[in-house]
């Protein structure tokens, strides 16, 4: 039998947030979730995807600086809820692996590569998500994209059984019918909760929310940095990101809503102090001042998202 092979699809970092001077989406599950959605015909607005669901607002660290954090979440309640405020059913298995688990996220990425539906999947070459295009029975092999964009061939047998033993596949479905105002509402609501540490992590060694900023600035004025092979921009890539996303979506909603308005201007704040972190860190580690002067920043940003999330608090309870 010959290969079944998707074309033209591709990991969405938000391709124009370099020119912007911003990291994009560095969240692997969202790059692929963009770019499942631009191979499917939608439109994708970075900043509203981001925004909407709810991933522009969080932000997870561990105290030695360990990249882990970035997917030390609740993935069987965030990931299916990620989707859904995208406005999509979709099809989802997040298990520790068992045979029986890797048999049921096989036949759900064949069958939706037969539908022409991409699977978003977990640990492709390395433990973070990226995509099944295709297929090769005869190989018995997936053929793959990585987060970074790479392809590759994954045989079927390492399905969660790579790096990291879980198995995580992701295949949109139909659209959810969720109406603007529904999405809108609970994407603020997540970003209040996450906010005040409500999502689980594995305290105490990571901490997300408000408490992850502390927590940052402190291994920063330690001089620590993520382990070697990490790239230096590992946390600041995803965590400024994510707010210069949060500012825009506010700002969008602020214009039909002048109530947010002030959650707006605290957020357009706490992407101001984060952006010379991105700065200071996308290319290598800086000098034990300017990582001191960057602690700084994490915890003027996170003063200002106490407040931007006091704000939006406010919003909500106003109905």
């Amino acid at each position: 039998m010959a290969e079944h092979k998707l074309e033209g699809v591709r990991i969405d970092w938000d391709a124009g947030a370099g020119a912007r001077g911003e990291p994009g989406i560095y969240n692997s599950f969202m790059g692929a979730l963009a770019g499942v959605l631009g191979y499917l015909g939608q439109p994708v607005d970075p900043a509203w995807l981001m925004g909407v669901s709810g991933w522009a607002f969080r932000i997870c660290v561990e105290a030695g600086m360990c990249p882990s954090a970035t997917s030390v979440y609740d993935w069987c309640g965030v990931l299916p809820e990620t989707v859904a405020q995208a406005g999509y059913d979709a099809v989802h298995i997040h298990a520790d692996y068992s045979d029986e688990a890797r048999q049921e996220a096989q036949a759900a990425i064949l069958k939706g590569i037969d539908a022409g539906v991409p699977a978003i999947v977990w640990d492709i070459a390395i433990p973070e998500w990226g995509l099944v295009i295709g297929y090769d029975p005869d190989k018995a092999c997936y053929l793959t994209l990585d987060c970074l964009g790479r392809a590759g061939e994954m045989p079927y047998g390492q399905l969660g059984q790579r790096e990291i033993h879980f198995v995580s596949v992701t295949v949109v479905g139909a659209p959810n019918g969720r109406s603007r105002e529904q999405a809108v509402r609970r994407a603020l609501e997540l970003a209040v909760h996450h906010g005040a540490g409500e999502e689980w992590t594995e305290r105490p060694g990571y901490q997300n929310g408000l408490a992850a900023y502390g927590l940052w600035a402190d291994a920063l004025e330690k001089g620590l940095t993520h382990p070697e092979g990490v790239p230096s921009g590992y946390y600041a890539g995803h965590y400024v990101g994510a707010r210069c996303y949060a500012r825009d979506f506010l700002k969008a909603l602020a214009a039909e809503d002048d109530g947010l308005a002030p959650a707006a201007e605290a957020y357009a704040q706490v992407a101001a102090e984060m952006a010379p972190v991105w700065a200071a860190y996308a290319q290598s580690n800086p000098t034990p001042e300017v990582a001191r002067a960057c602690a700084g920043h994490l915890r003027r940003a996170q003063a200002a998202e106490e407040r931007g999330l006091a704000l939006l608090s406010a919003w909500l309870e106003r109905g």
